[in-house]
C-alpha cells in the first residue's frame, strides 16, 4: 500500500512539474503587450504662423468683373451741307447757277419807256439744270411838272406785272467760273400805264395790256449768295435794269 502511495504522489509531482513547464514555457513565447501610444497633442497655431502658412498655401482668386462697355459719344450738331460748286460730269449747267437755286433780284430800271426810273423785283426758281422761271414786277411813278402848261400838272403811274423764264447757258458755254451767270429769257405779263391831270381833274390810261418782253443777262457773285445783275432788253417798264442778285 505504500508503495501504491509513493507511486501515485510521485506522478502527481510529475505531472505538476510538467504544467508548471509548459506554463512557463507559454509565457515566454507570448508577445509583450506595449501601452497604447497617446496622440501627440498639435502644436498651437499663432497668428503669425497661421498668416505664414495662409501665404504658402495657393489663394482662391475671384475673377475680375468685365469692364463696364464704353460710354456713348454725346450727341454732335449736325453740319449742314454746303453748295459745292464743284464741276459734275452732267451735272447742271456751269457753276453760277444748278438746279434748285432760288434767285432774286432787285434794281432799278434805266432808259425807262417813261419819266423817272422804275424800281422792280424778280424771283426765280431753278426747275432744271438749265432753266428757271418766276415771276417780275415793276413800277414807276412820277410827275411831268409843268412842261406843257405852267397851269397843269401831269402825273403818272405805270406797273408791269408778269412770268418771266431763263435760260442758263453756263454748261453750254463751259464756263468754269462760280463767279459768273450768264442768261437770256422771255416773259409775258400786264403793262398799265395812266396819267392825269391834278390841275384840271381828268387822266386816262394809255397802251395798257399784255407785254411781251425779252432779254439777256448776266450775274457777278461777290459771294457764293450776294452778287450784282444787269439785263438788257425789254425788261417791263425799261431797256435796262441794274441791281443787287441773292441766290439762296
Amino acid at each position: 500500500m505504500k508503495k501504491s502511495l509513493t507511486v501515485w504522489l510521485m506522478l502527481l509531482v510529475l505531472s505538476l512539474s510538467v504544467t508548471v513547464r509548459a506554463q512557463t514555457k507559454a509565457v515566454k513565447q507570448a508577445p509583450a503587450k506595449t501601452p497604447a501610444k497617446k496622440p501627440a497633442a498639435r502644436p498651437a497655431i499663432t497668428p503669425a504662423a497661421d498668416r505664414s502658412n495662409s501665404e504658402k498655401l495657393p489663394q482662391k482668386t475671384t475673377p475680375a468683373p468685365p469692364p463696364p462697355p464704353p460710354a456713348p459719344a454725346p450727341p454732335t450738331a449736325t453740319a449742314r451741307p454746303t453748295r459745292s460748286y464743284a464741276k459734275k460730269s452732267g451735272g447742271s449747267g456751269g457753276y453760277g447757277y444748278q438746279k434748285g437755286d432760288n434767285l432774286l433780284n432787285i434794281g432799278v430800271g434805266l432808259s425807262s419807256y417813261y419819266y423817272g426810273n422804275p424800281i422792280g423785283i424778280s424771283y426765280e426758281a431753278g426747275i432744271d439744270k438749265d432753266f428757271s422761271v418766276g415771276a417780275q414786277l415793276d413800277y414807276n411813278a412820277g410827275n411831268y411838272g409843268n412842261y406843257y402848261y405852267n397851269s397843269s400838272r401831269w402825273r403818272y403811274t405805270a406797273t408791269y406785272l408778269g412770268v418771266r423764264g431763263s435760260f442758263h447757258v453756263n454748261r453750254l458755254l463751259k464756263l468754269n467760273t462760280q463767279k459768273v451767270d450768264l442768261y437770256a429769257g422771255i416773259g409775258v405779263g400786264y403793262r398799265s400805264f395812266r396819267w392825269n391831270d391834278s390841275s384840271y381833274g381828268y387822266g386816262y390810261d394809255y397802251r395798257s395790256g399784255l407785254f411781251l418782253n425779252y432779254f439777256i443777262g448776266g450775274k457777278y457773285y461777290f459771294t457764293n449768295k450776294v452778287g450784282a445783275f444787269l439785263e438788257l432788253g425789254y425788261t417791263g417798264l425799261s431797256s435796262a435794269r441794274v441791281g443787287i442778285s441773292v441766290k439762296f
